[in-house]
């Protein structure tokens, strides 16, 4: 059986490379979808063509990055952007 996150981040992957042939996503453009236990998977600062599923990154609500091992201490601090929404159902 396929664990959910990892599917997820399967599709992710897809949508990114998919985004950026459209054009939809300029060259850092971003995509990220909500997990269980308030959690957020992004995609790392890098053009989305290029990510794979080994670089995205798992996010805590109060801004740290997890890992496997534990959590990095490195805060992400929100930036005014034009925001772009966009809801797909895995």
């Amino acid at each position: 059986m396929v664990d959910p996150v990892e599917a997820i981040k399967e599709k992710m992957v897809m949508a990114c490379k998919v985004l950026q042939n459209q054009g939809a996503l300029d060259g850092y453009g971003h995509v990220s979808a909500r997990l269980p236990n308030k959690q957020i998977l992004s995609t790392p600062h890098r053009p989305p063509g290029k990510v794979a599923v080994r670089d995205l990154i798992i996010i805590g609500m109060d801004g740290k990055k997890s890992t496997p091992t534990g959590v990095f201490s490195t805060i992400i601090s929100p930036r005014s952007s034009t925001e772009v929404r966009a809801e797909f159902n895995v």
